[in-house]
Order: structure tokens, then C-alpha cells, then sequence
């Protein structure tokens, strides 16, 4: 009787170890799983993104194929004048696909500024780690 006994707590013991192996495998599990999904959200929008990027300026392009956008003094444009200019219109006269261009490039350089801006004001307001891992075990404590 007492070795069915031990033998019994003997299999219990392990039937708790694989329930606990189980219960960590399918935490990982759910883990990789929300991980996957987010990943995927992340890449529908990025590919959205994307077709918008060049979707906007197309429709730019084809709505003023013909007609200048802009027109700025000569003076300004000197050396690069003819390249900017819309063909068959006067000097000044900037077309759409220039147009385009500059303002992607000025979007793109404004838009890494803001970001360098916001990574630096996140850096000044977080407290070092040494502080918040002190806070931390203050709190457990």
C-alpha cells in the first residue's frame, strides 16, 4: 500500500509539472501569436502608406499636368531656372513634377526633425533606469 502511495503522489508531482510546462508553453504561445497579429497590422499599414505616397503625388501630377503651380522671380531660379521651369511656359513658372518633389523632400526633413525633437524630449523627461529600478524595489518592498 505504501509503495502504490508513492507512486501515486510520485505521478501527481508530475502531472503538475507538465500542467505548469503546459500553462508556460501556451502563455508563449498566445505571446508569439499577439506578436504575429501585431506585426501584420503593422505591415497592412505601412503598405497603406505606401500606395498613398505614391498615389498622392500621381494625382498631383495628372490633375496639373499643364498647368504651372508656382511662379517665383527669376533671380531665385538662376541655375537651375530651365530645369525647374514648365516646358512651353516662362522663366519662373514651376511645374508640378518639381513641385512634387520639393515638397516631398521638405515634408520627409521637417517630419525627422519633429521625430529627433520628440526622441529627445522623451530621453530629457524619463528618469534614468538606476532611479526607476530604486522606485521599483521601493515599491515591492
Amino acid at each position: 500500500a505504501r509503495t502504490h502511495t508513492h507512486t501515486h503522489l510520485h505521478t501527481k508531482e508530475n502531472a503538475q509539472k507538465i500542467k505548469k510546462r503546459l500553462e508556460l508553453e501556451e502563455l508563449k504561445l498566445r505571446k508569439a501569436q499577439h506578436k504575429a497579429a501585431a506585426l501584420r497590422q503593422s505591415h497592412n499599414q505601412n503598405f497603406l502608406l505606401s500606395i498613398l505616397e505614391v498615389m498622392g503625388p500621381a494625382a498631383l501630377v495628372i490633375v496639373w499636368w499643364a498647368t504651372p503651380v508656382c511662379r517665383v522671380p527669376e533671380a531665385i531660379l538662376w541655375p537651375v531656372g530651365p530645369l525647374l521651369t514648365f516646358p512651353n511656359h516662362e522663366l519662373g513658372f514651376i511645374g508640378i513634377i518639381p513641385w512634387v518633389f520639393m515638397c516631398q523632400r521638405s515634408s520627409e526633413l521637417i517630419l525627422g526633425a519633429v521625430k529627433s525633437l520628440i526622441a529627445l524630449g522623451n530621453t530629457i523627461t524619463a528618469p534614468p533606469k538606476s532611479v526607476a529600478l530604486k522606485d521599483a524595489v521601493k515599491k515591492i518592498q
